[in-house]
C-alpha cells in the first residue's frame, strides 16, 4: 500500500490514474486524420477498442468503485467523469466536429452525436452480458444505425 501512496499519493489517484489511463486506450483510433479511412471505418475501430474494454469486468469494477468511493468523498465523481466519460466523450465529439469540418459528417452538436453514439454502443455491449452474442457484430450494427441515423444513407460493412 505504501507503494501506491509513493507513486500516486493514494487509492483516489490511482483509480484517476486507471481511469484516465483506459479513456486515452479507448480514444486512441481517434487521434490520426479524420479523413483517412473513412468515417464509418473509423467508427468501428473505435467501437469495437471501446466495447472491448467496456465489456471487460476490470473496467466495470472500476466504475463501481468510483460509485462507492464518490458516495464516501465528495469531488471524487466529478473527477471520475472528467477523466473517464467525460474525457471519452469529448474526444469522440472532437473527432466528430474534425469529420464535419471535412464535409464527411452533416452538421448536428458533436457532443449531442458523441452521447448517441456511446450510449448506443453500451447499451449493446450491456446487453452482450446477459445474451451472449459475438460483440463485433454488435459494434458494427451500432455503426451502421448511427451513421444511418446521421447521414441518412445506408452502406453495410462485414465484420472482417
Amino acid at each position: 500500500m505504501q507503494e501506491v501512496a509513493d507513486t500516486f499519493g493514494g487509492k483516489r489517484e490511482l483509480l484517476l490514474a486507471m481511469v484516465s489511463e483506459l479513456s486515452d486506450a479507448m480514444s486512441a483510433s481517434l487521434s490520426t486524420d479524420p479523413t483517412q479511412p473513412e468515417l464509418r471505418t473509423r467508427l468501428i475501430e473505435y467501437g469495437q477498442c471501446v466495447a472491448d474494454i467496456y465489456a471487460t469486468s476490470h473496467l466495470r469494477s472500476l466504475y463501481r468503485i468510483a460509485i462507492t468511493e464518490s458516495i464516501r468523498h465528495t469531488g471524487l465523481g466529478r473527477d471520475f467523469y472528467d477523466v473517464g466519460p467525460g474525457r471519452l466523450t469529448q474526444r469522440l465529439a472532437d473527432f466528430f466536429k474534425a469529420a464535419q469540418a471535412s464535409g464527411e459528417l452533416r452538421r448536428a452538436d458533436p457532443q449531442l452525436l458523441a452521447s448517441h453514439f456511446l450510449s448506443l454502443l453500451r447499451a449493446n455491449v450491456d446487453m452482450v452480458e446477459f445474451c451472449p452474442r459475438e460483440l463485433a457484430a454488435d459494434v458494427f450494427a451500432v455503426v451502421d444505425v448511427f451513421c444511418d441515423g446521421v447521414n441518412g444513407e445506408h452502406r453495410h460493412v462485414e465484420p472482417a
